[in-house]
């Protein structure tokens, strides 16, 4: 079965600390990926911690799977705990989905290798094919104006995500995107907090 380009027959895995912030910023992408990949499963992996019933309480909201796990390389915490069937893919909380997946993606990850992508992020399939694939043309950092289906973000501009957290009310006006990834990411997140305890 193929991954389409809104996410069909992938599972997205957003891995992330057991923190405050990482509450936030999981919400964030997890909205993010049901704007732009509307297909594609998600679920949440967070290293536990002593806080660990404190956080992530949204997720059961959303009936959205969190995983908690004491340690270890999430990809081999996922496959021993059979948390996910593969293909899935693994992006930090701190990257948001902005698009849908373009061809060239789609014929990548289509092509049944397993991937290190950059940026955190990796992609895994039944193969024991494994392929470093370093460029940034699947996820860039917010401030690059490149066309990708992800965009990495922390401080960019007057949004400081640690300063942004658990407000209400729309910041956008306070925030002159440079690139339209900024002003994608700054739209998203102003919806997903309005979200998050609803």
């Amino acid at each position: 079965m193929e991954i389409s380009p809104f996410g069909d027959n992938l599972t997205i895995i957003i891995s992330c600390e057991n923190q405050l912030i990482d509450h936030w910023l999981s919400h964030a992408s997890w909205y993010s990926i049901v704007k732009s990949l509307p297909h594609a499963k998600v679920k949440v992996l967070a290293k536990r911690t002593e806080d660990a019933n404190l956080y992530f309480n949204w997720c059961s909201r959303r009936d959205i799977n969190c995983y908690l796990y004491n340690d270890g390389i999430v990809q081999e915490v996922v496959d021993r705990n059979k948390y996910s069937k593969k293909p899935y893919l693994i992006i930090p909380a701190s990257v948001m989905a902005i698009r849908e997946f373009d061809e060239n993606w789609l014929d990548v990850l289509n092509g049944k290798k397993s991937l290190i992508i950059g940026n955190n992020m990796e992609f895994w399939t039944d193969s024991e094919e494994k392929e470093v694939y370093g460029n940034n043309d699947l996820c860039c950092d917010v401030t690059d104006s490149s066309v990708t289906t992800f965009v990495q973000y922390g401080d960019f501009g007057n949004f400081v995500c640690r300063e942004w957290i658990n407000k209400r009310g729309s910041f956008a006006r306070k925030i002159e995107p440079k690139t339209t990834n900024e002003s994608k990411v700054i739209d998203l997140w102003n919806r997903s907090q309005s979200a998050i305890n609803l």
